[in-house]
């Protein structure tokens, strides 16, 4: 037997906001971005955060290209130095990033956050053991010299718990209102709430035990749902 929790994209969509994309209302303080790696383009996130975790989806671009090809990173990077203009008239900066190395490209993610340490621009990966973490006390160095020993200054992997993240966003996304709520804009497309919800936790009893898990279903898409895990 089996129990499954799913979050429905009309319980999101129903509070969106009238806030323009690309912009940062009054109580965001500071702006993160997260990557995804796919096999013809790179898919951008930025979140901007307030008092008390507050959220705001502030960007969501998609950056085609292969990711083994360089001019892919470097359109990715000029958005990733864009600032944004603030409610209050100052433009925020994005203060740290997230890239996914898993799939097929890890080394030129690899190559592309080597020496970006000083941007806070980071590789990582999901785990999805269950009860791990959502950020671990510190990254793994993932780069090696010829000789086998570990390059100092090489690319750095953080570890991201990402059954623990999702659990922690199942439960924001019912916050309606206060400080601890996910704020979406009116002007998203509704395959992005999609995207968000495609997932389920399952509850499985097997010989009298209880096991739990996030799945979805094989065709459905979960891009920003991982990127906003990322973030």
């Amino acid at each position: 037997a089996h129990v499954k929790n799913q979050t429905k994209p009309d319980e999101l969509i129903a509070p969106t906001k009238p806030y323009k994309p690309d912009t940062c209302p009054a109580g965001v303080l500071r702006l993160t971005a997260a990557v995804d790696t796919q096999a013809d383009r790179l898919e951008l996130l930025v979140i901007g955060w307030g008092r008390g975790m507050e959220a705001w989806v502030i960007d969501y671009q998609i950056v085609r290209g292969d990711p083994a090809d360089l001019e892919t990173w470097q359109r990715l990077d000029a958005l990733l130095l864009a600032r944004y203009p603030h409610a209050h008239g100052q433009t925020l900066p994005i203060k740290a990033t997230f890239v996914d190395s898993g799939g097929n490209a890890t080394q030129d993610v690899y190559n592309y956050t080597r020496n970006k340490r000083s941007r806070r621009i980071y590789s990582i990966k999901g785990a999805s053991r269950p009860g791990r973490p959502i950020l671990n006390s510190k990254p793994s160095k993932v780069e090696v010299r010829w000789n086998g020993r570990t390059e100092p200054h090489g690319a750095e992997l953080w570890f991201v718990g990402t059954d623990t993240a999702k659990d922690y966003l199942a439960n924001r996304w019912r916050v309606k209102a206060g400080v601890a709520q996910i704020h979406f804009s009116n002007q998203l497309a509704e395959d992005f709430y999609r995207q968000l919800t495609s997932e389920y936790r399952i509850t499985l009893w097997k010989n009298g035990h209880k096991h739990s898990r996030w799945e979805k279903k094989q065709a459905d898409r979960n891009e920003a749902l991982d990127l906003m895990v990322y973030n």
